[in-house]
């Protein structure tokens, strides 16, 4: 068993964190995800050993052994090549006593194994010399489980810029490839942020300056049963004698189709830009995406507008109120709201909308207090006594401010003049903000430069340029569902604006609300990419099938038991 959790500057503190876990109240399968602890297939360790072990002579290094199912794969496959000391030619690292424990027998072969954090590990430790391959599946912790600090000296170290929500499989990787030889291989099972994560693109330039050949497989299923993780394998050749100006990318159904014959593989250049995602779709397609998107045709979102995230209040039950539970407060202090996507299923949202939504006993009335008052209003002070009896001004984003009950002015001061959903299981939502609603962080809002028309912006969004285009730059992991933070919005590709595509705001705004997307997605394409900006319509064609293919395969994940 593997446990790709070990945090990366946790040091020994992993085992006694392990024990204390054992100790709670987790039922098994809680507290395996918890450890990020999941059995690797023998065929996909199988698979990277045979690909990266090709000669009797070559050394082999796991630098996260766990539960030695790489190390005893690269024992047999060194034996079949005709090694007769194959266990000398292993090396493996781990921090954790449990591992060593189940470990010693295999070191007694004559394998060398490192109790150490492979981080602090040096590429010149005599025990852990260069090897031929490098192959494994890296400790899987989030941020916010692991010192990062540590991660981010190596990745800066080599050039790499990550962000702090970087995961330990990325330091844990980047150092994984100093002690490949010149001329040598490494081949790592990572998690699907490979594949979507912003600072992904950093991880694989560099990848590609290391090594002449670097190829990703992706799967079309879940390869860990009972975790929501997916991941890719990350297979790269020719240390040292780079660059890499292709990347090969294969989609393979599942662990079983990893031979060749039954994968779909194609390449991406290196130099693009593009994540890894962008390998799945026709590259005809990609090549009228690009062509579109660095004409004068198209705009990126960030050349328009800002995109922010919304109130972080700390506590929607006191700030975000039903209309009928603020009747006896000063009107000065409310403000209209959208606090959920649901909120806005069309392209505008107006008074008519609020007014339904009060109809319904939805919360869309916001507490609004200036921290400059010197008196509180009648009738806010008995909502303010009653949260803090129920400890709400105890919760962080709380207890930050003073006073506690009023919102930062930045967040509240003004209305932006769009909403865009940031989590959709369809595609985002951009909204023309006509009723002037401020927005929690559960939508971003959307401030515009240069004058440019929200209404035409907010209709001409849906085109199969931006639908395919929010596929690219966001992110989606196994629940299916769509992710843009804010800096990822504004990388998307929009139609040049133009005030003429307000005119049909109402029909997208109707087919958008009946959720008739096909319909929806026909008339943009055809009033914008087709009549306003001259694309021909067999490449309007082959934008909309890449971006179904990306949809289609991102939804389907939620529909796989985990």
């Amino acid at each position: 068993m593997h446990f790709p959790s070990q945090p990366a500057g946790l040091g020994r503190g992993l085992s006694e964190f392990r024990r204390n876990l054992t100790q709670t109240v987790y039922s098994d399968s809680t507290r395996q995800k918890h450890l990020g602890a999941f059995y690797t297939p023998t065929v996909m360790a199988d698979f990277l050993v045979n690909w990266s072990v090709r000669e009797a002579t070559d050394t082999v290094l796991d630098p996260s052994f766990g539960g030695l199912v790489f190390l005893h794969a690269a024992k047999e496959r060194l034996a079949k090549l005709g090694s007769t000391e194959p266990s000398k030619q292993l090396f493996g690292v781990d921090v954790d006593d449990y591992a060593f424990a189940e470990a010693r027998d295999f070191a007694a072969s004559g394998a060398s194994l490192i109790q150490e954090d492979f981080l602090e590990l040096p590429s010149t430790d005599v025990r852990s010399q260069q090897v031929t391959a490098v192959v494994g599946n890296p400790p899987y912790v989030r941020y916010q489980l692991y010192d990062g600090r540590k991660g981010k000296a190596i990745a800066d170290a080599h050039g790499v810029k990550i962000t702090r929500l970087a995961s330990s499989w990325v330091p844990m990787l980047i150092h994984a490839t100093d002690f490949v030889e010149t001329g040598g291989r490494l081949a790592q099972v990572l998690p699907a942020e490979m594949v979507h994560a912003q600072y992904a693109s950093d991880v694989m330039r560099f990848m590609c300056d290391s090594f002449a050949r670097v190829e990703v497989v992706m799967f079309n299923e879940h390869v860990f049963p009972g975790a929501q993780e997916e991941v890719v394998l990350l297979l790269c050749d020719g240390k040292g004698e780079g660059p890499c100006e292709s990347i090969t990318v294969r989609s393979a159904a599942n662990v079983e189709a990893l031979d060749a014959d039954s994968a779909d593989t194609t390449t991406i250049d290196a130099g693009a830009g593009h994540k890894l995602l962008a390998g799945l779709i026709d590259p005809d397609a990609l090549a009228v995406y690009d062509e579109i998107r660095s004409s004068d045709a198209a705009r990126y979102l960030r050349d328009l507008a800002r995109v922010d995230i919304g109130a972080v209040t700390g506590a929607n039950s006191f700030f975000v109120r039903r209309l009928d539970e603020v009747a006896h407060i000063d009107p000065t202090l409310l403000r209209r709201a959208v606090s959920k996507a649901t909120h806005v299923p069309g392209a505008r949202i107006a008074d008519e909308d609020f007014a339904q939504l009060d109809a319904r006993g939805a919360a869309t009335q916001m507490i609004v207090i200036d921290p400059q008052l010197s008196e509180l209003p009648s009738g806010v002070d008995a909502l303010i006594k009653s949260a803090e009896e129920d400890g709400l001004h105890e919760r962080y984003k709380c207890r930050i401010r003073s006073p506690w009950y009023s919102l930062p002015t930045s967040q509240v001061a003004d209305a932006p003049p769009l909403l865009l959903t940031y989590m959709a299981s369809d595609f985002p939502r951009l909204v023309s903000n006509e009723a002037g609603a401020l927005n929690t962080n559960t939508v971003h809002g959307v401030r515009l430069h240069n004058g440019t028309d929200p209404r035409g912006l907010a209709a001409s969004f849906y085109t199969s340029l931006t639908l395919l285009s929010a596929e690219l730059v966001g992110r989606s992991y196994g629940g299916g569902v769509l992710k843009l933070e804010p800096t990822e919005a504004e990388k998307l590709v929009l139609a040049r604006p133009s005030r003429e595509h307000s005119r049909f705001i109402d029909d997208v705004d109707r087919l958008l609300r009946s959720r008739q997307h096909a319909e929806l997605q026909t008339l943009v394409d055809q009033k914008v990419l087709i009549e306003d900006l001259g694309v021909a319509p067999a490449d309007v064609a082959a934008l909309r099938a890449a971006g179904d293919l990306l949809r289609n395969r991102r939804r389907s994940r939620s529909k796989r038991s985990n």
